[in-house]
């Protein structure tokens, strides 16, 4: 793949690896190193772009790819080193009252979004993809290259998982 190809990907598919690099490290920095890594892969791979074939699905799938080899590098790295987590945001400013029903909503979608968060990758990465960017159960196999009915397994169990975890904090499905 050249640079223009690689350039015309950034245009048209950009936003949507960017963001699910972001969903995937839980926006920390790591995200943008992701982000820019994928679109570098693409030029040092020369992967032959075909359009017919989802070229969104390819973004994702060495996106996916690329965050498993980074998770197993850090998982080494913080079996040797421990990570000391920072606590810096506390000191952030409270943002303004919202009305009412706007802070309910939010803050439903907040505990969605822990929720999503603390299911396992297995889990939590389909989820993401189907959910969040709109990929087809053959699109997500394909990323994540396993079978379509694992995809179907794994999408239906989170979905237990998640409608468990939020029963027990009291919303109703």
């Amino acid at each position: 793949m050249n640079a223009e190809e690689v350039s015309q990907l950034i245009t048209l598919y950009g936003n949507d690896v960017y963001r699910f690099s972001r969903k995937l490290f839980m926006g920390s920095a790591e995200a943008d190193d992701l982000y820019q890594q994928t679109f570098l892969n693409l030029l040092e791979h020369n992967y032959i772009l075909d359009q017919q074939r989802n070229p969104r699905a390819l973004l994702f799938s060495v996106a996916y790819h690329l965050y498993k080899s980074q998770i197993r590098k850090q998982a080494r790295r913080f079996s040797i080193v421990p990570r000391v987590p920072l606590d810096a945001a506390k000191d952030l400013p409270s943002p303004g009252q919202q009305p009412e029903e706007t802070a309910i909503k939010e803050e439903e979608a907040d505990f969605i979004r822990r929720a999503v968060k603390q299911l396992p990758d297995k889990f939590r990465i389909p989820v993401l993809l189907f959910y969040a960017f709109d990929l087809s159960i053959e699109e997500i196999a394909r990323v994540e290259m396993i079978p379509k009915g694992t995809v179907k397994s794994r999408l239906f169990k989170a979905r237990e998982m998640l409608r468990k975890e939020l029963e027990i904090h009291g919303y109703k499905p």
